[in-house]
């Protein structure tokens, strides 16, 4: 369940959108929401199942009208082939959107003209499942984390759609039902010059893990670890 609140006074918030996936399991792995850059919809990409039996059910991008009288919209498909994704993030201008498909596919889509035009498409390594993304404040750069300790780097600049980078970070999981294994990357950061990354992961496991609480970070040369 998202709900939505009206701030215009924050000492008395109210809540103005109640929004729940049709459907939905009780078992919620992991959520991105964000508004579109005039916030009069949210895009939400639900990824839902029972994480204590390893079963996960990957959605597709949804949008929400915030703009109707309903407090409870019904929501529709961001995009027309309903296409699974594991990832998604906003640019800081929020004008695009990033979505890591289950195809070894990274799309970028607009946001701020006609909704779902694809921007360009970016190809994903072979092996490597995006779980998180993140854009760099200048929007230039993109970083994507996967569920076993790998980044991926994409330069938005450059005209071939390939990453600049791929590597594993060394991230593991701590205690000693889990040591071998990886994390899901979320923490993902970048400087303003492009020089520094930092990796981390706020996953912890309820199984008897304790998590990786380490942050790394990585000198970079054309966004290549050095």
């Amino acid at each position: 369940m998202i709900r939505v609140w009206d701030l215009a006074d924050p000492r008395a918030p109210k809540c103005i959108k109640v929004l729940m996936e049709p459907g939905q399991s009780d078992f919620l792995i992991r959520e991105f929401i964000t508004f579109d850059k005039q916030s009069k919809t949210l895009i939400s990409l639900a990824q839902s199942g029972d994480s204590f039996r390893g079963r996960e059910h990957i959605a597709s991008p949804k949008i929400w009208a915030l703009d109707t009288p309903d407090i409870s919209p019904t929501p529709a498909w961001l995009f027309d082939d309903h296409a699974p994704s594991s990832a998604m993030a906003t640019s800081h201008k929020r004008d695009l959107i990033a979505v890591a498909g289950a195809r070894n596919r990274l799309t970028l889509y607009s946001i701020a003209e006609k909704r779902g035009k694809i921007q360009r498409t970016l190809s994903i390594p072979p092996g490597y499942e995006i779980r998180h993304l993140a854009f760099s404040r200048d929007d230039g750069v993109l970083i994507g984390g996967t569920g076993d300790g790998r980044v991926v780097i994409w330069n938005l600049g450059a005209g071939n759609g390939a990453p600049s980078a791929a590597f594993d970070t060394g991230h593991k999981n701590r205690g000693p039902f889990n040591d071998d294994n990886r994390p899901t990357l979320d923490l993902l950061d970048i400087s303003d010059d492009h020089a520094l990354l930092l990796t981390g992961s706020s996953e912890w496991k309820l199984e008897g893990g304790f998590g990786d609480p380490t942050l790394r970070i990585w000198r970079l040369d054309g966004l290549a670890p050095t």
